[in-house]
């Protein structure tokens, strides 16, 4: 487990004859930072007009290492993940999301997603980003960039359309998602819920809704918690508020 911490694995892998297990979310964060120092390095040392096309390259890049190789410190999964950094990089400076989607780019939208659905029922698998494995290679990959930026158009509208307590919800989801993904994935490996499996094994729906219920609640707890840290630290720990304060000065004068 902890050479897999320290190799940031994807998933399991094996080097020289030793097997080396995956550790929780070490692997997405990994890959994110890879795949956002790329993408700054390409910004920063080509010029406009080959910026899209070295983000392809490194794609293809890694994906063909994706084919022949388990690489440590998700190499690969990094590389892959440098266009749907570079869309949403797109999307905020062209303010794609304040402008309306023509009715072309709504149908390229609309085949993207049919060609991932088209893609799964085709080769009976789906794609798999910690495992590196897209169901048709390339363009796997840059259809589910597409169709990820379909869906945030999506919420979008529909925002605008139903202003709303659940929109609000769903909103407040998207903004926390990296805090519940960690917490998550702690949570799943440190709480024994098999225990719960075992116990509710003669009635599993009321057993799966319990699980469901309590998962659910403990991952927004800690997430709201993780958010408030530093109201709740100043609240158990009073002495620190008149630190923080003389921070906050220090930090506005300068």
């Amino acid at each position: 487990m902890l050479g897999g911490f320290l190799l940031g694995l994807p998933h399991t892998a094996t080097y020289f004859g030793q097997e080396f297990f995956s550790c929780g979310p070490m692997w997405y964060l990994l890959a994110l930072m890879i795949g956002w120092i790329l993408l700054d390095v390409i910004l920063n040392i080509f010029p406009e007009s080959y910026i899209k096309w070295a983000v392809l390259g490194t794609m293809l890049l890694g994906w063909g290492i994706s084919l022949v190789w388990e690489a440590p410190f998700c190499i690969a999964q990094g590389m892959v993940t440098v266009p749907y950094l570079y869309i949403g990089f797109l999307a905020k400076k062209k303010r794609l999301f304040e402008k309306k989607f023509r009715p072309l780019a709504i149908l390229g939208l609309l085949a993207a997603a049919l060609g991932v659905a088209l893609g799964v029922l085709l080769t009976g698998k789906t794609d798999c980003v910690s495992l590196g494995e897209w169901t048709m290679g390339p363009v796997s990959i840059l259809l589910d960039g597409i169709v990820g930026l379909g869906f945030i158009v999506l919420f979008m509208k529909v925002q605008r359309l139903l202003d709303n307590p659940v929109t609000h919800l769903i909103e407040a989801v998207g903004r926390r998602s990296l805090y519940i993904f960690c917490i998550h994935t702690v949570e799943l490996t440190a709480v024994p819920w098999y225990l719960m499996v075992q116990k509710y094994a003669a009635a599993p729906t009321k057993g799966l809704w319990l699980q469901y219920a309590v998962s659910l609640g403990s991952i927004f707890l800690l997430c709201e918690i993780l958010l408030r840290r530093r109201d709740v630290m100043l609240k158990f720990f009073p002495a620190r508020r008149r630190h923080f304060a003389e921070h906050q000065r220090y930090v506005a004068k300068h």
